[in-house]
């Protein structure tokens, strides 16, 4: 205090002070959106109308201003300590209340945040009263920390209060009450009510549009939210053309290049993303990211954003290389820009091990994920929901691992505190459930997985509706799980249901819809119903090829499974031949190590093994075939998941080759299996010396 009182003799030059300060913030910027005039009233306070509409300049005002220096406390928090002592001047202490909240709400710290704008809301209803345009914004601050914090039905209750007392105080026109209803809106969306929040932006864009007018920014803000309220309902068709039209008004209203029009730019990407329009959705992403590069800065932290949304269509596909190099600049550049432990640092990590465990490197990614978790419990709090969602990336990763009791643990205990937190009924809760079921699915226990699964259908449908994406998502886990217990026929009619309803839904070519396909494919093969089955992988192949690509993930176990099914019809070259282009794509995008690769390999070697037990003839155009074939299965050498050793396969295989008049062939498999063995394995493995042997037998 004595320190502050020499730098800051009276209160007068403290204010004269901080209205340089900020005047200098906004010097050449006249007009401000969301509301005009000048940044400063004579009663000391911010107006309303620029409270923090204009979310660039406050953030350079406060980095300027505010936030600590290393070494230092930052002035403001300097002036809190003097002006918290001055009970005169409750009007100032009010500003550096506010202005102090919203920092320490950017910097993650929501707790700390609430504490301050509490501190405010009382201060304002003592001195100017409950009704007054001040004490609304105490409010409205307070209910928005409490809702970074996840205590969404308090942040609800307090935001429709703000909006009763806003018609009552401004009129239900007014723009402050349009503004009320937005928030209240957001409250709506966090706690997954996506339909009356739907209702709610309806009525906001009406309202927008008459006293506003259809052009201008604050009613494009509100197109942009009923978007978003459709686009979480799975409705992305009509979220997609109404962000167009956001786009196109936002390029003539604001430029090419405002952040409003980058923002309409980017939420378009990311619904274009959901649909399976991966192409489409990453020529947008770069577009916008590098605009934003050029107007906001590669540090900026929605240019960071828009790096880890492009990072998300390329991972969906299959670009996961490309994904983790800029998951990695993202979070080295938010740990520079936020800090180590701020929320969204912690968030950058989550998605950079995700991406990890997605590629295999599961070992990685739960290093990474435990200090996540651990992070997020110290900064956040044990129960907020980015610790939850952190919980479950690791409990995935655990469970890649294969240690799936421990997995199971940690989604049971994820499920718990999402009921607790966020509600029995709330879409992050049923999600939990599914993970939770999928867990016990992967340890063989079937039947507890179905009664989850079924409870999680019910509670989707009559939360979302029964054409909810996520509601189908369940469908298409629970039918998985009835074929695994057997019970194929329910299984099939389930598998049948959901593909229909995500045509509809989501149309023929979404990725979804594909997976739909492939699924019911399989559950035909189990019951033998060979002919079916291979007509739709096939139809799945060639959709797949055209809408992922050839070398994605998906397309290539398609290929598998289409593969499997032409050896049971006896098609055993047509198999062999898209067996080969399987394992030579892996190879190419993944490397012949990866498990993938190692995957493929083991059913084209179980195939080719039944091939030539079954001691049918080989024709001549098929021995090439068989021939290129099992050498493209030594590309998974070692292979420690075989069931049994490698030379038994390819003394088998040379055998059935030399008995077919093919003893040429037989010799070159065997030399050519013996060389990969001896680069992989040594000269001294006994695999590499019985391959020598098979080599001087057929010379």
């Amino acid at each position: 205090g004595r320190v502050a009182a020499l730098l800051i003799p009276s209160m007068e030059q403290l204010a004269q002070a901080w209205k340089d300060a900020v005047q200098e913030a906004f010097e050449g910027q006249a007009e401000v959106e969301g509301g005009g005039g000048e940044p400063w009233s004579g009663s000391g306070r911010f107006e309303s109308g620029l409270a923090m509409d204009d979310t660039e300049k406050w953030r350079k005002w406060m980095s300027d201003n505010v936030l600590p220096k290393p070494g230092g406390v930052g002035p403001l928090r300097l002036v809190f300590l003097v002006t918290s002592k001055l009970s005169e001047k409750q009007f100032m202490l009010a500003d550096v209340l506010f202005v102090f909240g919203c920092v320490l709400n950017l910097q993650g710290k929501w707790g700390e945040a609430e504490v301050r704008h509490r501190e405010m809301l009382n201060l304002c209803d003592q001195v100017m009263g409950p009704k007054h345009p001040y004490t609304l914004i105490g409010m409205n601050n307070l209910a928005s920390a409490l809702g970074s914090q996840g205590k969404w039905c308090e942040a609800e209750a307090l935001h429709r209060e703000v909006l009763e007392l806003s018609k009552q105080v401004k009129g239900p026109e007014h723009p402050d009450t349009l503004t009320s209803m937005h928030s209240l809106e957001d409250a709506f969306d966090s706690q997954g009510k996506w339909g009356e929040a739907e209702v709610r932006h309806r009525e906001v864009l009406e309202l927008s549009k008459k006293v506003k007018g259809p052009e201008h920014p604050d009613t494009l803000t509100s197109m942009n939210n009923l978007a978003s309220a459709l686009d979480s309902q799975g409705k992305w068709g009509e979220a997609e053309v109404m962000l167009q039209e956001v786009l196109e008004l936002s390029k003539k209203v604001k430029g090419p290049e405002h952040p409003g029009t980058l923002t309409s730019m980017n939420n378009l990407a990311n619904t274009l993303n959901r649909q399976g329009k991966w192409s489409e959705a990453e020529v947008r992403h770069r577009e916008v990211l590098e605009l934003s590069k050029k107007v906001k800065g590669p540090e900026h932290p929605d240019t960071l954003i828009r790096m880890n949304n492009l990072a998300s269509t390329l991972d969906s596909q299959g670009k996961w290389g490309e994904a983790e190099v800029i998951l990695k600049e993202v979070l080295e550049l938010t740990k520079k820009v936020m800090g180590p432990e701020h929320p969204d640092t912690l968030t950058s990590k989550s998605s950079l091990a995700s991406a990890l465990n997605r590629q295999g490197k599961c070992g990685e990614a739960e290093a990474m994920l435990r200090e996540v978790v651990k992070l997020s419990k110290q900064v956040m709090g044990p129960e907020h929901p980015h610790t939850l969602t952190s919980m479950h990336s690791l409990a995935d990763a655990v469970g890649s691992l294969g240690k799936w009791d421990e997995a199971e643990v940690m989604h049971r205990e994820v499920l718990e505190l999402s009921k607790r937190v966020k509600g029995p009924e709330h879409p992050d809760t049923l999600s939990s459930m599914h993970n939770l079921a999928s867990a016990l699915g992967s340890q063989g226990k079937w039947g507890e997985a179905e009664v989850l699964h079924r409870v999680e259908l019910e509670l989707s449908k009559k939360v979302m509706g029964p054409k909810h994406p996520l509601t189908l998502t369940s469908m298409h886990s629970l039918a998985d799980v009835l074929g695994s217990l057997g019970k194929w026929d329910e299984a099939e009619v389930m598998h049948r249901a959901e593909l229909e309803l995500s045509k509809q839904v989501k149309g023929l070519e979404h990725p979804d819809t594909l997976t739909s396909m492939n699924s019911l494919a399989n559950s035909l093969v189990r019951q033998g119903k060979w002919g079916e089955a291979e007509a739709l992988h096939r139809k799945g192949v060639e959709l797949s090829k055209k809408v992922k690509g050839l070398e994605h993930p998906d397309t290539l176990t398609s290929m598998n499974n289409l593969a499997t099914v032409l050896v049971e019809r006896g098609k055993w070259a047509e198999a062999a031949i898209g067996y080969r282009e399987v394992i030579a794509t892996s190879c190419k995008v993944w490397g012949s190590e990866d498990p993938c690769t190692a995957s493929f390999c083991r059913s084209l070697k179980a195939d080719l093994w039944n091939w030539a037990r079954n001691g049918s003839n080989l024709e001549t155009p098929d021995i090439p075939v068989f021939l290129e074939a099992a050498l493209a299965t030594t590309q998974s050498v070692p292979d420690t998941a075989s069931s049994r050793p490698w030379p038994q396969y390819i003394e088998l295989w040379c055998k059935f080759l030399a008995s077919n008049g093919a003893k040429k062939e037989a010799h070159t498999l065997a030399v050519q299996a013996s060389e990969q063995f001896r680069m992989k394995l040594g000269r001294s493995h006994g695999d590499t010396k019985a391959c020598k042997k098979l080599e001087k037998k057929y010379s």
